[in-house]
């Protein structure tokens, strides 16, 4: 998708685009040079975005960013007293804490394509909640519950279902009415099982061994996925860290991060995990705070200050392979860090 004309140069709320399809801007470069097709940066409260293949409004799966959500509604759940961190999950080998922090053990056993062949034979697939997480438990368990950490996409589908156990109402409803509707996030959905994005979003590509393959068109494979744009992630983020979803002790304990496995540590070095919330060091000082995700095609990179006052949003329509896939974060990275680092607020 290319960029409309002067006219759509501004998205919501006045923000001033600072680029266009044609003229790539200095920041995003480094980005455009790896390959990636499409990019947006939107930064806070600077109102300001460089963009280059995608419209400023532009709609994006967030695929793992959509954690954040899920764990907020818990412990507004918790704070309530309407579910306990460290009660019994679901599956009560575990508890609710341990599922936000990824501390499980659980293995996913979730399939995926990985050659363009696959994607057009499995795009349409459709896949529940019951069965991803059936898959993995009937998996071994990586280490005994609370014994160390292992990213678990299953661990969250247990946590929705904890959700909807406490509530009596879908995962949907109450991320509505408790987030996005007293937020104003009017641009996030659930796409639920359609293979299509709302309006306007980007062609979105992913590199399956044999160049780029346009991988647009799908079936959510997490059966709670969400689409977003760059002005409402940030807005999220910025009222979650700014105190406005949480009182102050369900805000510290969804900050209080554990150490992750080295694997994941060398893609995104310094990271922590907190409940729903990743915690990274910013250069020179201080920590930045969000949750990224990597969907078909799709790369969300997020930061907030600890007080919710400077955010800075990266979405990306491509998704690379091997290292070039580590130098896309690298650089995405360099954008969320370079904005934030002069911001000390609340770290």
């Amino acid at each position: 998708m290319t960029l409309s004309r002067r006219d759509l140069l501004r998205s919501a709320g006045g923000a001033v685009a600072l680029a266009t399809v044609g003229s790539p801007p200095g920041p995003l470069a480094p980005l455009l040079a790896l390959g990636v097709t499409g990019v947006l940066a939107a930064a806070y409260p600077r109102r300001s975005k460089a963009f280059s293949g995608v419209r400023p409004d532009a709609r994006f799966r967030i695929a793992s960013a959509r954690k954040a959500f899920l764990a907020t509604v818990v412990l507004q759940l918790a704070a309530e007293g309407r579910l306990t961190l460290d009660g019994p999950a679901p599956d009560p080998r575990f508890t609710v804490r341990q599922l936000l922090q990824h501390t499980t053990g659980l293995q996913d056993d979730m399939p995926d394509w990985s050659t363009p062949a696959e994607y057009l034979d499995r795009r349409f697939d459709v896949h529940t909640r019951s069965e991803w997480i059936a898959r993995a438990v009937a998996q071994p368990l990586a280490f005994a519950p609370g014994g160390g950490w292992r990213y678990s996409n299953a661990g969250y589908l247990l946590a929705a279902d904890a959700v909807e156990r406490a509530t009596g109402r879908s995962l949907r409803t109450e991320i509505t009415e408790r987030i996005l509707r007293p937020l104003g996030l009017r641009d996030t959905t659930f796409p639920g099982t359609s293979a299509d994005l709302p309006s306007p979003h980007p062609r979105a590509y992913q590199d399956l061994g044999e160049g780029l393959t346009d991988v647009t068109v799908q079936v959510p494979g997490d059966p709670d996925s969400m689409v977003s744009t760059a002005d409402d992630l940030g807005r999220f983020f910025r009222a979650l860290l700014g105190g406005v979803l949480l009182p102050p002790a369900w805000l510290a304990e969804m900050r209080r991060t554990v150490a992750v496995d080295p694997e994941l540590e060398v893609v995104l070095p310094g990271l922590r995990y907190g409940l729903g919330l990743m915690s990274r060091p910013l250069p020179g000082g201080g920590v930045r705070w969000g949750h990224d995700g990597g969907d078909s095609g799709f790369i969300t990179v997020t930061g907030v200050s600890g007080d919710g006052a400077r955010s800075m949003v990266v979405l990306m329509s491509t998704a690379l392979a091997g290292e070039q896939a580590l130098r896309q974060q690298q650089e995405a990275d360099r954008l969320v860090d370079r904005f934030l680092s002069g911001s000390r607020g609340g770290s």
